[in-house]
């Protein structure tokens, strides 16, 4: 029997074997440990969960996507307090939940320095950002993220509802 570790794997030649070195990275992925998460992590992950559904179904409904982006690059100020918001939530986010040993735990994180990057963009270069908003297609991708979006709010709202303090 092979155990792929940590994503580090030793191939030798003469046995013509893989040898594994540690085992977090598999022991991350049992059934017990996809609702498993510190304190911070199951308060956080229903506010973010929830984030994530709610606006995922709100701009999956037909014309809203296009609809607010037209209305986002029409105000500049608009713009901006977006971007602040967006900003500070993935900061106050990461600075307060530096936690990364469970799925869930990252799933916290990875959006929260999503909304980082993402206000942070807003915010250095409005200018580019407008006119990269003025394509056809830029509200079909913005639709097309919120299909990974709402299954990870779903996740993360389960978390928060049935998460084990681990």
């Amino acid at each position: 029997m092979f155990r792929l570790v940590n994503a580090a794997v030793l191939l030798l030649p003469a046995h013509r074997s893989i040898v594994a070195v540690r085992e977090p990275f598999l022991s991350m992925m049992e059934p017990g440990r996809l609702i498993m998460a510190n304190p911070t992590s199951l308060l956080l992950a229903p506010i973010v969960g929830g984030y994530l559904c709610v606006s995922g179904i709100g701009l999956l409904r037909k014309g809203e996507a296009g609809s607010f982006l037209a209305n986002l690059c029409a105000h500049p100020a608009a713009m901006h307090a977006v971007g602040g918001v967006a900003f500070f939530a993935g900061a106050a986010v990461l600075s307060l939940h530096r936690h990364w040993g469970t799925p869930s735990e990252i799933a916290i994180n990875l959006v929260a320095l999503i909304w980082l990057v993402e206000g942070g963009g807003i915010l250095a270069d409005p200018a580019r950002l407008r006119m990269a908003l003025a394509t056809p297609k830029a509200a079909f991708r913005l639709r097309y993220v919120q299909l990974f979006n709402i299954p990870l709010g779903l996740y993360l709202l389960a978390v928060g509802i049935l998460g084990i303090s681990g």
